[in-house]
């Protein structure tokens, strides 16, 4: 089905290859060598890698391609920015991961902005909490899975480009002060999978969901 093609797109993504035009990988691994690795201005602009716990720190005008973090890693975005041209990856990948994420920008020209996702046979999901920064995706804005959860605040904005803005597959956004758009539907809220107990949650505070062609919230269970 279009629901388990999707989850199976998003649990394969932190094993893929780097799309054609990534011109280099920087591996930041928590169990091999100092475990964190900064991104400063005029650094060279590589796809990251974080993974066993490792720590990426993007710093102020520090720029990125994709970042994809895996297995408890964390990654800081702190006025940087995150530019991803790959046709094959989200711009962020967070897989049983955590990102904080401030007075930033994430783009991707030709995939989705954030994945926030786990294991299918584990509990342990991913966490996102954006604050004053804007994510565009060429074609979704999000997704959520079940177990993890974005936190999107102070009047952060979170695009799709040409489809929803916010897909909560199980998963939970809480939403305040900031704006979600979707060319189709702003939020679509459905299960991860048949077999998967929860739900979807939308919590909305002083914010604004609009589907430009479409319902701005989309309850699809």
């Amino acid at each position: 089905s279009r629901l388990s093609n999707a989850i199976k797109l998003i649990i394969a993504a932190p094993l893929s290859l780097m799309g054609a035009q990534a011109l280099a990988v920087t591996v930041v691994d928590g169990e091999n060598g100092p475990g964190f690795y900064d991104v400063i201005p005029g650094s060279h602009t590589d796809n990251y890698v974080v993974q066993r716990g490792g720590v990426l720190n993007v710093k102020p005008e520090g720029v990125t391609r994709e970042i994809r973090a895996t297995g408890a890693s964390t990654v800081n975005i702190d006025g940087g920015r995150v530019d991803g041209y790959s046709t094959s990856d989200t711009a962020l990948t967070l897989h049983q991961s955590n990102a904080t994420i401030a007075n930033a920008q994430i783009t991707s020209h030709n995939m989705g902005g954030l994945d926030l996702s786990r294991s299918m046979s584990q509990d342990t999901g991913s966490e996102a909490v954006v604050s004053n920064s804007q994510i565009t995706g060429a074609t979704y804005g999000a997704t959520v899975t079940a177990f993890s959860h974005l936190q999107l605040l102070n009047g952060s904005t979170l695009t799709g480009g040409s489809q929803q803005g916010l897909k909560l597959m199980g998963g939970k956004a809480t939403v305040v002060g900031s704006t979600i758009t979707g060319a189709t539907n702003g939020v679509t809220m459905t299960r991860e999978h048949r077999t998967v107990t929860e739900s979807p949650t939308l919590v909305l505070e002083g914010s604004r969901v609009e589907g430009l062609n479409g319902p701005a919230i989309l309850v699809d269970q």
